[in-house]
């Protein structure tokens, strides 16, 4: 049986699972149903959109639907995809309840925003533009809140030469 169906809202061939994923329990359920994550998904699977009911022949169909930007989508939809797993989400608050937990998002210390990838985060860290407060510490490149947060980590870094005449500190022991 599939789990997930092109059937209109309400048609005597959904299952519960599938209404809460056309949107007529979204309340109840801000993603996909538990049963939905454990069993998977199926690259084959017929699905629909949780925020506007649209059906997608595969999951590919729907994920390439969420990755547009709301206003080039063909009808209203309040669905967002989860930027680290993925994972389709009736509303933006809704996805941002998920992604808090999601242990596919790599998020920054500075500003809380969320990455698809560790290397996304660290462009951020990178980014000539600095909109947060993220530092990398010199020796271990840990990321900390911000620069005070940051000199408190140096201090304790076994990977820091720190001189014992001032308070500077090095990578190596070569600078020291």
């Amino acid at each position: 049986a599939t789990l997930y169906s092109a059937s209109p809202p309400g048609s005597a061939r959904e299952t519960p699972s599938q209404q809460s994923l056309l949107g007529e329990s979204v309340s109840s359920s801000c993603s996909l149903p538990s049963t939905a994550r454990s069993v998977g998904w199926s690259s084959s699977t017929a699905v629909s959109c949780p925020g506007c009911c649209s059906s997608f022949a595969t999951r590919d169909g729907l994920q390439g639907h969420l990755a547009k930007p709301k206003s080039q989508r063909r009808r209203t939809c309040t669905a967002r995809a989860c930027v680290g797993c993925g994972e389709p989400c009736a509303s933006e608050e809704c996805c941002a309840s998920h992604e808090a937990g999601c242990k596919h998002v790599a998020r920054c210390p500075g500003c809380s925003k969320g990455f698809a990838s560790e290397a996304r985060l660290r462009a951020h860290v990178a980014s000539a533009r600095r909109s947060c407060s993220v530092c990398a510490c010199r020796g271990c490149d840990v990321l900390c809140a911000g620069d005070v947060a940051r000199k408190e980590h140096e201090r304790d870094c076994d990977r820091l030469r720190h001189c014992p005449g001032c308070t500077a500190s090095f990578r190596t022991r070569e600078e020291l």
